[in-house]
């Protein structure tokens, strides 16, 4: 649907009515809108972006016709669009009309805000923020790579390593940055996705000391050290049971 004043997605088809006397704003008519798709290989349901005017931008939307993504998943694509028509709509409506072009980090930042916890906001969980952002981060990616823009607008961080070694996962170019507002494990904690460490490590110590590893002997309730008397060998018998007969008749 074709909303006045906001990003929206729609999706390809090839079943478009033959108009006698077709429209002098459109360009094509169906039958060399078919053609355009055959020539690209664009399935039908690939989505694209129609600006707040209802403009059809080349090189954000030639984004979908990526190879890899034209053979993968549909529902990926859907994905992929309606993350980037959220991020925006967001800096149209909420940062002055900016484009997907003039973003920057600040503008990635107050959209965190928004989605995350703004009380007026959605408020979304983490997993679906991750989601959202690798979505964004490979979209600007794909514009650094063919020059539309200079700089990815998201927070950016080093790939952690361990012991010498990349962290496992997708591959990525040497060097590559990764977004910064998705630590693996949502470990950041200014964007307030995890409680303070402090406060993990309290919990994990009071469940540690509340129940004993697998195969560990419970601690004893008291010992003979701090009651200042001694050990009962469980092997030997009670001291009242070894008196002579003699002793218990006096």
């Amino acid at each position: 649907m074709l909303r006045l004043g906001t990003w929206s997605t729609h999706f390809t088809t090839r079943d478009l009515p033959e108009s006698v006397e077709p429209a002098g704003y459109l360009r094509l008519r169906p039958t060399e809108c078919e053609r355009w798709l055959d020539d690209l290989g664009i399935p039908d349901g690939t989505p694209y972006l129609l600006s707040p005017s209802f403009v059809y931008d080349i090189e954000s939307n030639s984004y979908f016709h990526r190879l890899d993504f034209l053979e993968g998943p549909l529902n990926s694509q859907n994905n992929r669009a309606s993350a980037l028509e959220r991020f925006l709509n967001f800096l149209h409506s909420n940062r002055g009309g900016k484009g997907w072009r003039d973003a920057t980090e600040a503008d990635h930042l107050a959209y965190h805000h928004w989605r995350r916890r703004d009380m007026s906001g959605p408020r979304v969980d983490g997993g679906t923020w991750s989601q959202e952002v690798s979505h964004l981060q490979q979209f600007y990616l794909h514009a650094v790579s063919k020059g539309w823009v200079s700089e990815v607008p998201i927070p950016q961080r080093a790939p952690r390593k361990w012991s010498g070694h990349q962290v496992p996962g997708p591959r990525r170019p040497e060097g590559q940055s990764v977004p910064a507002p998705y630590l693996v494990g949502f470990l950041l904690t200014f964007i307030g996705l995890v409680p303070p460490v402090q406060t993990l490590l309290d919990s994990y110590a009071e469940v540690s000391l509340s129940r004993p590893l697998p195969g560990a002997e419970a601690p004893r309730a008291t010992s003979a050290a701090h009651t200042g008397t001694q050990q009962q060998d469980p092997a030997e018998p009670h001291p009242a049971a070894r008196r002579s007969p003699t002793a218990s008749r006096m």
